[in-house]
């Protein structure tokens, strides 16, 4: 189960917008509206031509309810573009000071797939990451600098294993892709479903030799579940658990 902690509210677009939450409870309230509008236009054309409106010419025809319905949908979604959401992504992560977020991470060195799970506090340059899986390394806890390919632990640099030929580690997925979902160029955008979730999948490149695309939810604007990629191939899978902003 996917735990999600706010301590920014509202998440809004750089519109103001609460999503897609917003677009829905408008449309609705828009309906209602036009539906009055053209009832009162029914009245008024009777009195114009002379003739008594009677319950059967109130009623407003299916057809144009529909055509103003979908009049209302195209400028809705054109408010809700992919560029606007992503917009609003990039204002969540930049007004942060500081990112909990766990997640469980699959790296895949193509001779061997690992994975495991950590919690990572900090922003994209520096933090400290936490393994919580598998058991028999749970606890430890080292601070990760990026893009610096180094992992300190107890005043030692350990080696961090990088996956691609910049460099860039498993340890090193979360300020990584925290980076992008502020800053980053977004190269492609899509609307897609992940979970049964709307989702905007948004993919960027790291480096020349690196890049990433992640699903952010469409309603509250926060990841999901995040790829990267590296010489050709996918490399590490990042399963957002829960994230904290502050």
């Amino acid at each position: 189960m996917r735990k999600v902690y706010f301590t920014w509210v509202p998440l809004k677009t750089s519109t103001g917008c609460n999503a897609e939450r917003y677009f829905r409870q408008m449309k609705q309230k828009t309906q209602r509206i036009l539906c009055v509008f053209a009832r009162l236009f029914v009245i008024y054309a009777g009195k114009r031509s002379g003739v008594a409106p009677s319950m059967r010419f109130l009623e407003v025809p299916t057809w144009a309810l529909t055509a103003l319905t979908l009049l209302f949908a195209a400028s809705c979604s054109e408010r809700a573009k992919p560029e606007t959401l992503e917009a609003g992504i990039k204002d969540v992560f930049r007004g942060a000071e500081s990112v909990e977020t766990t997640a469980d991470i699959t790296a895949d060195y193509g001779d061997g797939v690992f994975s495991f799970s950590v919690k990572y506090t900090g922003s994209a340059d520096m933090g400290t990451v936490e393994i919580l899986e598998p058991e028999r390394i749970a606890g430890i806890t080292a601070r990760v600098v990026f893009p610096e390919c180094s992992l300190e632990y107890d005043g030692l640099s350990l080696e961090a294993g990088a996956l691609t030929g910049d460099g860039l580690s498993p340890v090193q997925a979360l300020p990584a892709l925290l980076g992008q979902w502020t800053d980053g160029y977004a190269e492609l955008m899509s609307f897609e479903l992940l979970d049964g979730i709307d989702a905007l999948a948004v993919e960027t490149r790291i480096t020349e030799d690196s890049s990433q695309r992640t699903w952010f939810d469409a309603e509250t604007l926060l990841p999901m579940r995040s790829e990267i990629y590296g010489d050709g191939r996918m490399v590490i899978v990042c399963e957002i658990e829960s994230i904290e902003i502050s």
